[in-house]
């Protein structure tokens, strides 16, 4: 596919030059964006939490494919994939897509639903030019519902966000009883100069939307 071998040219140089961290597990403390998203923690984790019948698995959906996922227990609700929100993520997510609206560094937003017993297969993200970033609206709170990027195991805790440069290897976990809910974005990186800025918002803004879904 065309994508892949373009961003795989991009991402070294795009490693490289990037004002946020290149590793694992990354401090994003300086952005108003999530700020704003935890501010208003208690009203995001309501709407999602209604809007779980409406989620569907996630196998089979563009780069969620039988290698990565397989058992049907990953499921998702789409807000928006880097184009504007559906009109079904409008009737569902309207106070967490207000909230959203002002920064457009959030490219990517969808309601991410691991079932009891699920598993993600060990993959790799295929674009640097963003940081995935998981907010837990709802987790068991347990050692055996986890996330493992590039060796680094990272326990979801209900109201914490956790950041993550996803081109590392990783694999997810829930071995418990208990659903993990979290709010899954894309946060586009800051970069250390104004040119790989912009390579990085019109890659987001042009190439990137035509992995759109709803």
């Amino acid at each position: 596919m065309w994508f892949f071998g373009l961003v795989s040219r991009l991402n070294g140089p795009i490693l490289r030059n990037s004002k946020d961290s290149a590793g694992q597990i990354i401090s994003l403390d300086d952005r108003s964006s999530l700020d704003d998203l935890m501010e208003n923690f208690d009203t995001i984790r309501k709407e999602a939490l209604d809007a779980l019948p409406y989620a569907k698995p996630i196998q089979g959906d563009l780069f969620f494919g039988e290698s990565l996922t397989d058992d049907g227990r990953w499921k998702r609700v789409y807000l928006k994939w880097y184009s504007k929100p559906s009109k079904l993520a409008e009737k569902l997510f309207p106070k967490t897509l207000a909230i959203m609206a002002p920064h457009s560094d959030i490219r990517l937003a969808m309601i991410s639903i691991l079932e009891p017993g699920a598993v993600i297969k060990p993959h790799s993200g295929v674009w640097a030019g963003s940081i995935r970033v998981h907010i837990a609206l709802e987790a068991p709170d347990d050692e055996n519902c986890f996330i493992n990027v590039g060796g680094i195991k990272y326990v979801w805790k209900t109201g914490e966000l956790v950041a993550f440069n996803d081109t590392y290897p990783h694999f997810v976990m829930n071995n418990t009883n208990k659903r993990r809910v979290v709010l899954f974005l894309d946060v586009e990186r800051k970069m250390k100069n104004r040119f790989w800025q912009f390579i990085v918002w019109a890659f987001n803004t042009t190439v990137a939307r035509a992995t759109s879904r709803e």
